[in-house]
């Protein structure tokens, strides 16, 4: 984490790539066991990820793209999931 004049905590580039790789390369199922999540996902805060996941379900859901929405409808049980680790 990173401090910036104001004293607000911000994530590195490098975490939010980690985190937006996460999402777009669907793993979240192996982020989600602990081993894995100790070892290899270690800089991926599970708010960011839910929070990242919570904007694409909303933009998901309210496309007319099947893929779209049927995206948005794993994404919303990978939330679910996520939200419990928080």
């Amino acid at each position: 984490m990173i401090c910036n004049r104001h004293h607000r905590h911000v994530s590195s580039p490098r975490f939010a790539a980690k985190t937006t790789s996460l999402v777009l390369d669907n793993t979240i199922s192996t982020y989600l066991q602990p081993t894995s999540r100790r070892s290899l996902f270690t800089e991926v805060n599970p708010k960011n990820l839910a929070s990242l996941l919570d904007k694409l379900i909303k933009f998901g859901s309210g496309s007319r793209v099947p893929a779209e929405r049927e995206a948005a409808e794993r994404r919303k049980r990978d939330y679910d999931a996520v939200v419990r680790l928080a």
